[in-house]
C-alpha cells in the first residue's frame, strides 16, 4: 500500500522537525517547505495529491488564509489543518468556513495530534465518497442522454439538488439549515407527507417535525419521537431519554394537504436516512408517507443527506468554538467577554 502524503507550511524549522517526526511516527510520507509559494507549486505541479496539509497562520509573506484560498482554488482535496499561537475566534471561524478541517493552537499538543489526524483522514475519505456519489449520477445522466424526456426530470434533480447544497451550506446555524432543508424544493423530488430531523448538538437532542397537519394529535407526536430514539439507538447503540429531547412541531406547507386529511395514519411509512460523517452519526432525517420510496429516490437522499450531515459537524463545531470563547478552560464559568456580551444585550432590551 502507498503510504499517505504529507505537507508541513510553516517558517519555524523547530516546529516542523517536532510536527515532521510525530507524523512519521504515524507512517505518513512528510513533506516540508517554509516559503508560501514553494509550497503551492508543490501541491500545483506535484505527482501526487497531498492527503494532508498542515499551515502556520503567521507566515512572513502571505498569511495563512490566503494559502488556504490558494489550494481551494487549485482544486486540492487535501485534509488542512491550522496552525498558530494565538488563535481568535473570527479567524477560526473564517479557515473553517474557507474549508480548513482543524485549528492547532501552538505549542502543539501531540497527545492529541493522533485523533486530531485520524479524524481529518476520516472527514477526506467521506468527502471522497461523496464526490464518487456525485460522478455516479454524472454518468447516470449521460446514459439518459437518449432519452429526452428522462434526460430532463435528472437534470431537474440534480439542479435542485445544487440549489439546496448552496442553501445547507450559507449558514452554520443548524436550526436554520434544517429550517431551509425542510420548506425547499427537495419536496418535489419525492412523495411523502411529514418530514422529521432529529439531530444532536452540544448536549442538547432536537426533534423537529414539519407537518402539514398542525396541531399534531400528543400520540403521534410521540410516535414519531419514540420512533426517532428507537432508530438512533440501533445505529448508534446509544440510549436516549425521550424525555430530555427538545421537540418542535413546524406548520409544513404542501399541495397535497387535501390527500394528506384522508389518509390514514395506519396506511403511512416512515423511512429513516442517518446523517453520518466518517460512520459518526449526527442525527436521523424521517420521511413520513403512504408511498415507499423509490431507489433513485434513496440515492439522491443520501446525496442530499450526506450534505447536510457535514454543514451539522461544522455547525457543531462553531457552536464548541463560540462556547469556547465565552467560558474559562478551568473552571468551566463564564468570562469577562460572554458577560459584556451579556450586559450589552441587556442595556438593548
Amino acid at each position: 500500500m502507498v503510504a499517505d502524503k504529507a505537507l508541513i507550511i510553516d517558517n519555524e524549522p523547530k516546529s516542523i522537525a517536532k510536527l515532521s517526526q510525530s507524523l512519521k511516527k504515524m507512517g505518513f510520507l512528510v513533506e516540508e517547505e517554509s516559503d508560501c509559494y514553494g509550497a503551492l507549486e508543490r501541491i500545483r505541479n506535484g505527482n501526487g495529491e497531498f492527503d494532508i496539509i498542515f499551515i502556520e497562520q503567521t507566515m512572513p509573506t502571505r498569511c495563512g488564509l490566503d494559502i488556504l484560498r490558494d489550494i481551494q482554488s487549485s482544486n486540492c482535496k487535501s485534509c488542512v489543518i491550522f496552525m498558530t499561537e494565538k488563535p481568535d475566534l473570527k479567524t477560526i471561524v473564517t479557515t473553517m468556513q474557507e474549508g480548513a478541517f482543524s485549528f492547532l493552537k501552538k505549542p502543539i499538543d501531540y497527545n492529541s495530534l493522533d485523533d486530531i489526524v485520524h479524524k481529518g483522514m476520516e472527514n477526506r475519505r467521506a468527502l471522497f465518497q461523496i464526490l464518487e456519489m456525485d460522478d455516479q449520477l454524472m454518468k447516470s445522466n449521460n446514459k439518459l442522454k437518449k432519452e429526452k424526456s428522462s434526460l430532463k426530470k435528472v437534470n431537474h434533480e440534480l439542479n435542485l439538488l445544487n440549489q439546496l447544497s448552496l442553501q445547507i451550506n450559507s449558514t452554520l446555524d443548524a436550526h436554520k439549515m434544517v429550517d431551509m432543508v425542510a420548506h425547499s424544493k427537495f419536496k418535489g423530488l419525492v412523495a411523502h407527507d411529514t418530514v422529521l430531523f432529529f439531530y444532536n448538538l452540544g448536549n442538547d437532542f432536537f426533534l423537529r417535525i414539519y407537518s402539514p397537519t398542525i396541531p399534531l394529535a400528543n400520540a403521534t407526536i410521540e410516535k414519531f419521537k419514540g420512533d426517532a430514539v428507537k432508530e438512533y439507538s440501533l445505529t448508534t447503540g446509544k440510549s436516549l431519554n425521550a424525555d430530555a429531547i427538545h421537540t418542535k412541531v413546524i406548520k409544513r406547507k404542501t399541495r397535497k394537504e387535501s390527500t394528506h386529511k384522508q389518509s390514514s395514519r395506519s396506511t403511512e411509512k416512515t423511512t429513516f436516512i442517518p446523517l453520518k460523517v466518517a460512520q459518526n452519526t449526527l442525527g436521523m432525517m424521517a420521511l413520513v408517507g403512504t408511498q415507499k420510496l423509490k431507489r433513485n429516490h434513496l440515492k439522491l437522499l443520501s446525496t442530499m443527506t450526506n450534505q447536510m450531515a457535514l454543514a451539522l459537524k461544522n455547525a457543531t463545531e462553531h457552536q464548541r468554538i463560540q462556547e469556547l470563547a465565552i467560558t474559562d478552560d478551568l473552571t468551566g464559568l463564564h468570562n469577562r467577554r460572554a458577560f459584556q456580551k451579556f450586559l450589552d444585550r441587556e442595556l438593548r432590551r
